[in-house]
């Protein structure tokens, strides 16, 4: 039995934490501002120049479906007036993160660490976020597997996004901010897109779908 410690588990328990630590530490993810009102939340989707589409996260933890993709002006602004001021995800929406759209294959990237830190990585692989045919629905918790093992969108490179560009300097940089700290698995999203990976989804877990799927490839010891 093992896990993470309380602050450590805050990369997954708060996305402005995520972004902040990883912005802090110069791991890939896309451009991102944190806001504290709804008021603060419109004021910069109508007048910063917020490319469209764009996505708005809940802070907090919302059972997978605090993430809204919204195409437009208008579904940005109901987007804020769902999370923000209805309330529908609780106190988990009592900050925004506004975040720049990526495009390009997910690639969920898992591995195993002692705290030392030793950083082992399992076989990386693919969820499906969008609901429905062609994409059509909105984002869902990435409930579904699109395929388990090595993903075809994850091809080593020299400079690797897994470990050189996230995992290393996450561990390297995590213990003096009680980020990576602690016996745990962690994971992260990221799409595959024209300026390589970006992180888009850290989390401290091995219960998603894709951990049971990457963990059934492993060679473990008896």
């Amino acid at each position: 039995m093992f896990g993470p410690s309380h602050a450590a588990a805050e990369v997954a328990g708060s996305k402005v934490f995520a972004k902040r630590f990883m912005a802090a530490h110069n791991i890939p993810t896309a451009r991102f501002a944190a806001c504290d009102s709804a008021d603060e939340t419109l004021e910069r989707i109508r007048f910063r120049g917020v490319r469209l589409p764009v996505v708005l996260k809940a802070d907090g933890l919302a059972a997978g479906k605090g993430v809204i993709v919204a195409p437009d002006e208008a579904a940005a602004v109901e987007a804020v007036q769902r999370i923000m001021v209805d309330r529908a995800f609780g106190k988990a929406g009592d900050r925004v993160v506004v975040e720049e759209f990526l495009t390009g294959r997910e690639v969920t990237f898992i591995v195993f660490t002692d705290g030392a830190p030793r950083v082992v990585p399992l076989a990386s692989s693919q969820d499906y976020k969008r609901l429905s045919d062609g994409d059509q629905g909105p984002n869902t918790g990435g409930d579904g597997l699109l395929l388990a093992g090595p993903s075809p969108d994850h091809r080593p490179q020299p400079d690797d996004h897994g470990n050189d560009r996230v995992s290393e300097p996450g561990w390297a940089c995590g213990p003096r901010d009680g980020a990576f700290s602690g016996r745990s698995t962690a994971v992260s999203s990221s799409p595959t897109t024209g300026r390589g990976a970006g992180v888009q989804c850290p989390a401290r877990r091995s219960g998603d779908p894709e951990a049971s799927s990457s963990g059934s490839t492993a060679t473990w010891p008896r």
